[in-house]
């Protein structure tokens, strides 16, 4: 059975490899380690932030199945629309919502005047690589069986 750091590093290897080789091609000290891994640390919350959106709202997981009910009487494209609904709506949105405001609420903390754009771009996608991380993780976790 895979173990947990098994799970953790190959959840992790294809992001490390990604920023590392960003961090190398960018100008020196463009790039603070220290605030990206607050980054890093602040998307893997974004997490916590959509599943409390599921537990405070229940009527979000619903959505879907209560829109394409109101709009479609079709049975065949009821199903399309809502698989669009869902997924774009209730998973893509939120998702990415958080992923925003985690980003912007950080970057207020810290008051990010005069950062280089390229290290805006490198730290939004530290955000996402960290909410990548737990849900990598909780995919492995699913298909494989707990740790």
């Amino acid at each position: 059975m895979i173990g947990f750091v098994t799970l953790v590093f190959f959840s992790f290897i294809a992001g490390l490899i990604y920023s590392s080789i960003i961090y190398a091609t960018v100008p020196y000290k463009i790039i603070d380690i220290k605030i990206a891994i607050g980054y890093l640390l602040g998307g893997s919350v974004a997490v916590a932030s959509v599943l409390g959106v599921h537990d405070l709202f229940p009527w979000w997981t619903s959505l879907g199945e209560t829109i394409t009910t109101a709009l479609f009487d079709i049975t065949w494209m009821m199903d399309v629309f809502y698989l669009q609904v869902k997924y774009f709506i209730q998973v893509g949105f939120l998702e990415e919502f958080m992923k925003i405001a985690v980003f912007l609420i950080y970057g207020l903390i810290r008051s990010n005047r005069g950062d280089n754009p390229v290290a805006i771009m490198f730290y939004m996608m530290m955000v996402s690589m960290g909410f990548g991380l737990v849900e990598n993780y909780e995919y492995a976790i699913d298909s494989l069986g707990s740790p």
